[in-house]
C-alpha cells in the first residue's frame, strides 16, 4: 500500500471517528498531498442515507466467501470514549479479494462500516438498490441502516480494501 493510499485511508478513518462522535474534522495542513482523495463527502454520505426497503428481507447472494483474507490492522472500545457506546467497538481491517473472490452476503443491522477501496475496482450488490454499484480505488461505501449486501471481485487484479466497521462486544 502506497503512502498516499494509506493516508488517505487514515483520514477516512479520523472521520468516522468525528462522525460517531458529532464532530467536524478540520483539514490539517501538513495533508496537503491528499488533495482530491474523496474522503471528504463522507458526512454528507451519512446524512442522505435511507433505511433499506421492504425486499431487504428477500435479498440473497453467495453464502460462502471465495477468494478472500482479512488482517486485523486495531481496535479499539468506544465504551469510554462516546456516551451511549458501552460495549462498542470500533476496528479496522485490510481485506485482499482475489480476481473471482467473493464477500457472501451479510448484515449491517447494528454494524455500520465504512470500506474504502485501496486498489482495484470492485461490484457490490445492496439490498438497498436495485442496481449493482461498483467502486473504485478511492471510493468509499457506506454500509448501515440494516443493509444486507454482497461483494465480488469481477477484475483482473486484486482488489485492496481497508474496513472500519463499529460492533458490539459480548
Amino acid at each position: 500500500m502506497g503512502h498516499n493510499s494509506f493516508s488517505a485511508a487514515c483520514l477516512v478513518f479520523a472521520e468516522v471517528i468525528a462522525v460517531l462522535s458529532g464532530s467536524e474534522l478540520s483539514a490539517h495542513p501538513a495533508d496537503h498531498h491528499l488533495q482530491g482523495t474523496r474522503t471528504g463527502t463522507l458526512q454528507e454520505l451519512l446524512r442522505n442515507f435511507l433505511p433499506s426497503p421492504a425486499y431487504a428481507e428477500e435479498f440473497s447472494g453467495p453464502t460462502k466467501p471465495k477468494g478472500i483474507t482479512s488482517k486485523a490492522l486495531g481496535k479499539a472500545s468506544l465504551t469510554d470514549e462516546l456516551p451511549g457506546l458501552e460495549n462498542k467497538n470500533l476496528r479496522a481491517r485490510f481485506w485482499t479479494m482475489e480476481p473471482g473472490g467473493i464477500v457472501p452476503v451479510h448484515s449491517h443491522v447494528d454494524r455500520p462500516a465504512f470500506v474504502y477501496v485501496v486498489q482495484g475496482e470492485v461490484t457490490e450488490h445492496r439490498s438497498d438498490s436495485e442496481e449493482p454499484h461498483v467502486y473504485q480505488a478511492g471510493d468509499l461505501s457506506t454500509e448501515d441502516g440494516g443493509v444486507v449486501h454482497w461483494w465480488e471481485n469481477t477484475g483482473d487484479i486484486e482488489v485492496h480494501l481497508i474496513a472500519f466497521d463499529m460492533f458490539t462486544s459480548n
